[in-house]
């Protein structure tokens, strides 16, 4: 057994978006989790499922999907991240997946609050109460983004950290515009939460 995430996710209103929307939202968010090396599936039309075996990535993911949903206007989605232990061996499907990690998304997801985005519980790491709190403030930042500022958050949430002239020669566009783009993203107060957010639960394996 090993620890990992699970993300559990639905999209929001996308019965009022229409099956094309839907379907582009989807592939955005099996994309991502493709470039994130980590299985993906779909459920019930608009729901989906991802495994993180770095649980600590588990929001930058989140907000990676946010910023690439916002970036086509498609519709966002909910997240419900459960970390618990999976066994090693994978099974063909998420579906078939009997991990602690895949009962604690699922009831996450079941208990979150209409209005409520994000959520988390882990039965094997521990979060500090006000890294807990930023994250969900950091959820609600990026459902704000305009589609530019998400456009640069996509390349600006890489877990190689790009330098801002990276990110501008990959937007094709000035370092002061992307700089305009990545200040109206708060990027620099959402990076510190995300490195709090990995130190805490990195630290928190290890202890």
């Amino acid at each position: 057994m090993s620890d990992a995430a699970v993300i559990t996710g639905d999209l929001i209103g996308s019965r009022k978006a229409g099956p094309q929307a839907t379907e582009l939202a989807m592939l955005e968010i099996a994309d991502a989790a493709k470039a994130a090396s980590a299985p993906f599936e779909r459920y019930r039309g608009d729901g989906w499922q991802v495994l993180l075996l770095q649980p600590e990535r588990a929001l930058r993911y989140s907000l990676l999907v946010t910023a690439r949903l916002r970036s086509i206007r498609a519709p966002l989605s909910r997240f419900a991240v459960g970390i618990d232990a999976v066994p090693q061996e994978r099974a063909r499907s998420l579906a078939a997946e009997t991990g602690g990690a895949f009962v604690t998304s699922g009831k996450v997801l079941d208990e979150m609050p209409r209005r409520s985005m994000f959520a988390i519980a882990s039965m094997t790491r521990t979060l500090n109460e006000m890294t807990w709190a930023a994250a969900q403030l950091a959820d609600q930042v990026a459902r704000k983004w305009t589609p530019q500022q998400a456009e640069a958050m996509i390349f600006a949430l890489s877990p190689t950290n790009p330098s801002g002239a990276s990110i501008a020669k990959s937007l094709g566009i000035s370092p002061a515009a992307t700089s305009y783009r990545l200040h109206g993203a708060n990027w620099w107060a959402i990076k510190a939460v995300v490195s709090a957010f990995e130190s805490e639960l990195g630290e928190s394996l290890d202890a």
